[in-house]
């Protein structure tokens, strides 16, 4: 998971929460833009949560911030924060581009 960042802050996480971050990351990267990285912090303070991603591309950025008492919780709206910027990216990444079609150019 070298294109795949994970820091930890205010605790250890147990080998399942590792898991089930890495594994949401990893549906992450598999929706990012090519030769993305993507950066997460999982941080707790005050007996609460805090997570950030960020992906970087060479088309842009992307970012979700979380927090809440479970993690289970912020993991689950960090997924959803940036898998709806992603599909919103997905929907328009060809709006700008040009199509031949036969003889003649597409806008």
């Amino acid at each position: 998971m070298s294109d795949v960042i994970v820091q930890y802050a205010g605790f250890t996480p147990t080998e399942y929460m590792r898991e089930s971050i890495e594994k949401m990351l990893r549906e992450v990267r598999e929706n990012a833009p090519n030769a993305a990285v993507v950066q997460a912090t999982i941080s707790m303070a005050d007996q609460c949560f805090k997570g950030t991603i960020r992906i970087n591309s060479f088309i842009g950025g992307f970012f979700a911030i979380a927090s809440d008492k479970r993690l289970r919780i912020v993991g689950k709206k960090l997924g959803q924060q940036i898998h709806k910027q992603l599909h919103r990216w997905k929907k328009t990444r060809f709006t700008n581009t040009v199509r031949v079609d036969h003889d003649r150019v597409i806008w």
